[in-house]
């Protein structure tokens, strides 16, 4: 009888709940994760249906670090697709040598490598939507060093990454394609980060080298914080896209309003299907583990489909 994957992710699940047993003394185990429900209510022309109930996310997570060696895991069944988001392990050589090795996130784009129960809204924006189209963002199997220089002085943080260039949900490597991706921070004030990134890889189709990059920055306070990104690239040989967004929250007690406006051109040679949006946000955070948040979001100049998106969701972390 063949292993399904159903199986194979109960076995890891198990493993999951198991770590904490088989921790050494001095060795460090969590056990975590979230659960996002939504209900959507689209009036954007042509869309259907207008209300509806989704179990967005679902994603248990495991963590065992060593001082030298650590390992993470997580699972997950977004929308009741069950597979496994994050398994890889790292081997710290130093502070500012350390090396990864397995499936996780290409280090690429501030949004994409924000975690979702972390958003300041509820679903990334149009310009991360666009390039993972192309697949850009996005998990893959490979081998990255990373790590923290100059920590006394001007903190830097630096990842340099090769990957599959398969972003499937198999992450099979059937091909020569292949995905490079360089990532720099710098901490320049106090809750001041400003970011660049870039990747490069071989189109699917003509095995010719496309690339991407972009910029990114965020600021956070005891109340406020804001954050924004431009990233810019090929969307096949020749092509060219470029997409941004602004976005900033400030919260009052419990209560954080927040505000999003994003604009992407899909073609920048012929400015074709541009699309500029505008998302208001209220976050209620009456607890640390629990959070409820409405999102309205509508179409501005030209747009595709005019009219309101109103998307609620609560999140429990556990």
């Amino acid at each position: 009888m063949p292993v399904t994957k159903g199986f194979f992710c109960c076995l890891l699940l198990i493993l999951i709940l198991l770590t904490p047993v088989f921790a050494k003394k001095g060795d460090a185990a969590g056990i975590g994760g979230y659960v996002h429900t939504q209900f959507i209510s689209d009036f954007r022309t042509g869309v259907y249906p207008r209300y509806s109930f989704i179990l967005r996310r679902v994603r248990f997570k495991a963590e065992y670090t060593q001082p030298r060696f650590g390992a993470e895991l997580e699972i997950g069944a977004d929308e009741l697709n069950l597979e496994i988001k994050d398994a890889f392990g790292y081997y710290r050589v130093s502070p500012g040598f350390i090396l990864f090795a397995g499936r996780r996130k290409v280090n690429f784009s501030l949004e994409e490598l924000t975690p979702a129960n972390r958003l300041l809204l509820i679903e990334r924006g149009m310009t991360n939507e666009m390039f993972n189209d192309y697949r850009y963002p996005g998990r893959d199997i490979g081998l990255a060093i990373e790590g923290k220089i100059f920590t006394d002085r001007l903190p830097i943080e630096y990842s340099l990454g090769a990957y599959n260039g398969n972003k499937g949900r198999l992450a099979r490597d059937d091909n020569n394609a292949k995905q490079f991706a360089e990532r720099l921070t710098i901490r320049v004030l106090r809750g001041l980060i400003l970011g660049l990134n870039a990747t490069q890889r071989n189109d699917s189709a003509t095995g010719r080298l496309i690339n991407a990059f972009g910029g990114d920055f965020s600021f956070k306070s005891r109340q406020a914080q804001i954050n924004g990104e431009v990233l810019a690239g090929n969307s096949h040989p020749g092509d060219f896209m470029l997409g941004g967004y602004v976005q900033a929250g400030y919260q009052i007690k419990a209560f954080e309003p927040c505000l999003r406006v994003e604009h992407i051109v899909p073609d920048h040679k012929g400015a074709v299907g541009s699309l500029t949006e505008l998302t208001i946000g209220f976050n209620w955070h009456p607890a640390p583990q629990f959070q409820i948040k409405a999102n309205f979001l509508t179409g501005l100049g030209e747009t595709k489909t005019p009219g309101i998106k109103g998307l609620f969701q609560a999140q429990v972390s556990f």
